[in-house]
């Protein structure tokens, strides 16, 4: 068995449960464990042979998002491979919001 808080700093992958899995940063934990805070999640997605990672929220920014541990089935420190990719995505979007706020600077 595990201590959440010692997940703090990893990607992790959570399932939740209705079912969704989603990985993300894990940011911090409340002191009573009723709540994540958590970092830029993703929606994992099955098409077809491909796995597909989508905005947790389609309509607002996501950057860092409180989640209930109640709504949470599980959760554990991702697959090192799945992670890497992760940060990998995450890094290319982080710059590609950098050169836009430079770009909205300009004008």
């Amino acid at each position: 068995m595990y201590n959440v808080v010692d997940l703090i700093g990893k990607v992790v992958t959570i399932r939740t449960n209705n079912g969704q899995e989603i990985i993300c940063k894990l940011n911090g934990v409340d002191e009573d464990k009723k709540y994540l805070t958590v970092d830029r999640p993703k929606v994992v997605y099955v098409n077809q042979e491909d796995v597909v990672l989508l905005p947790f929220l389609l309509t607002s920014p996501s950057q860092e998002l409180i989640l209930s541990t109640r709504e949470i089935f599980t959760l554990a420190e991702s697959l090192e491979l799945t992670a890497n990719d992760y940060k990998d995505m995450i890094d290319q979007e982080v710059k590609m919001e950098l050169q836009g706020s430079d770009s909205t600077e300009d004008k």
